[in-house]
């Protein structure tokens, strides 16, 4: 039993990122939208409690149709009030229980909790046509430089791998994808964020708007964004 099926990770993250998802969902729509891509099919692996999905599917056409799978049975049992009809979530190992090829399969803040992490990516890559990732950029000289940054995500978030851009796009890669497009997005806008975090807010933003990859890599608090195929 790992930290997901056991309850631990509810209980140090009792929304499973729920307030997170609109600002995730937005983004994965703009780089959609940016690429004229419109699918007829959108599958989630490591779908969580499910919100991200949910905004996607009110904002694709009638018949678009969603999925999203996690190994978790606290987060599906999270994801059962967005069913609809054209929205669905499966408790299991998606490689082991999927059958279908997807328009659209994304991962969304995953490969960092999962310890054969390009394993994963490339068995994503024989899923659909395209794939979306979603990797959030910790190796910042902010984080590295706090004493206890790095362990609290691995022990409150699980996570085991640590990415930077550019770690990040060559482990795609490597794995074998074809990067389509990239761009960063700003946790800092999400919700939640500690006091220091949000009086500082002003200051990174301006940074970024200097020089978005110095930002990143000073500050921290963004993530990358990946279309690839």
């Amino acid at each position: 039993m790992n930290i997901y099926e056991k309850g631990e990770y509810l209980e140090k993250n009792p929304d499973w990122h729920e307030s997170d998802s609109l600002w995730k969902s937005g983004h994965i729509l703009a780089l959609m939208d940016e690429n004229k891509i419109s699918p007829d099919s959108i599958c989630e692996v490591g779908c969580g409690a499910g919100a991200i999905l949910a905004h996607l599917s009110r904002a694709m056409r009638p018949g678009t149709r969603l999925i999203g799978y996690d190994i978790s049975a606290d987060a599906i049992a999270k994801c059962q009030k967005y069913k609809n009809p054209d929205l669905n979530f499966v408790h299991g190992d998606f490689f082991k229980m999927n059958s279908t090829y997807f328009d659209v399969v994304m991962a969304i803040d995953v490969a960092e909790h999962v310890e054969d992490y390009m394993g994963f990516i490339r068995k994503i890559r024989e899923c659909g046509d395209y794939k979306v990732f979603h990797f959030p950029l910790e190796l910042s000289v902010n984080k590295t430089a706090r004493k206890n940054a790095l362990i609290s995500s691995r022990q409150r978030l699980g996570h085991l791998h640590y990415f930077s851009k550019e770690t990040a796009l060559a482990t795609l890669k490597d794995c074998n994808h074809e990067i389509i497009d990239y761009c960063y997005t700003n946790s800092l806008d999400a919700p939640d964020q500690p006091i220091m975090t949000r009086l500082c807010r002003p200051i990174i933003k301006l940074n970024f708007w200097v020089n978005q990859d110095f930002a990143a890599r000073l500050w921290g608090g963004y993530s990358l964004i990946v279309l690839t195929r």
